[in-house]
């Protein structure tokens, strides 16, 4: 019910009409990015339609005065809308932010639990009950990868990596040169792009991991070859972690990427993973919000790749 009111309300706007943010008593789109007027998004945040989406891409673009309004996306019945509010919370990193936060570790949806963790490691709050429930989250959290990313970052916070320190997810000292890596097709999470598309996205993606990270990045014919072996049939995409462990453990890798297209309304992210392959535990992840179009989508893949290894956003 829930995705129809989303693609109706998409649909609806896509005519033109009323500016979506009428509604809400705001009259422009210089008093919708004004904080003066973040109170009047409070509905919006709260829409299970595509306006939750709106309201929050404006918010981040106010930043650290919009926190109090962008909390409440976490509390939004679609779990798209609670998603992309965690992410903008971990990018502006507000101190203020960190009890909203902390109740997201019990939401329904794993992603979400994981972009708030991510988001309390940005942050950097290292104070007791922060640490408290990141040990219960990798204690008992039904979700092998939610365990794990808890577990890191309690870690992090522990030895000082603080909003202001060694940024959480850059993986420069964990990803050596020389490390050899198996780089997986990337995953289109509801894109749509063609095949083609993704396999260049996908090599360009092996290509930067080398140059900038130095790494040995396993052919991707290597990988394909081992998954008709292990299948015993031709070769398919292998996105699930599980099955990218098994993979990357047979071709002697230390590590793998696994990298997803995201989209929700008119805006896509590209997010990326590395595993060790030695915990299987997640070691860093970094992701791009970004236009839907080829060009904006390779754009983000350098982003992603200098996130990871300590470059410029």
């Amino acid at each position: 019910m829930m995705r129809a009111s989303l693609i109706l309300a998409l649909t609806i706007g896509a005519l033109g009409c009323t500016p979506w943010y009428a509604k809400y008593g705001i009259k422009s789109e210089s008093q919708l990015t004004d904080p003066a007027y973040k109170h009047r998004l409070k509905p919006a945040v709260l829409s299970p339609s595509a306006d939750a989406y709106h309201a929050i891409q404006a918010l981040e673009k106010m930043g650290q005065p919009a926190v109090p309004v962008l909390v409440l996306g976490l509390g939004n019945a679609f779990e798209y809308h609670r998603r992309y509010a965690a992410g903008v919370l971990g990018q502006i990193a507000s101190p203020e932010a960190v009890p909203a936060l902390l109740a997201a570790l019990s939401d329904p949806d794993d992603e979400v639990r994981l972009l708030a963790i991510e988001a309390l490691k940005q942050i950097g709050d290292r104070r007791q009950e922060v640490l408290d429930a990141l040990a219960a989250v990798g204690a008992d959290d039904p979700e092998k990868d939610v365990r794990a990313a808890a577990k890191v970052t309690r870690q992090v916070l522990l030895i000082g990596g603080t909003k202001n320190g060694p940024r959480a997810g850059k993986v420069g000292s964990r990803a050596p040169k020389g490390a050899i890596v198996a780089v997986f097709d990337i995953e289109d999470g509801g894109l749509g792009a063609n095949p083609e598309t993704l396999n260049q996205l996908t090599d360009y993606l092996t290509t930067r991991l080398t140059q900038v990270g130095g790494l040995r990045v396993i052919p991707r014919e290597q990988i394909r070859k081992r998954l008709v072996q292990q299948r015993a049939q031709s070769y398919k995409s292998c996105y699930q972690r599980e099955c990218q462990i098994e993979i990357g453990k047979a071709l002697a890798a230390q590590q793998s990427v696994a990298t997803r297209l995201l989209r929700v309304g008119g805006r896509c992210a590209v997010a990326s993973q590395i595993y060790d392959l030695k915990t299987e535990a997640a070691e860093a992840a970094a992701s791009v919000k970004t236009a839907c179009f080829g060009e904006a989508l390779f754009e983000a893949i350098d982003r992603v790749v200098d996130q990871l290894f300590g470059g410029a956003k």
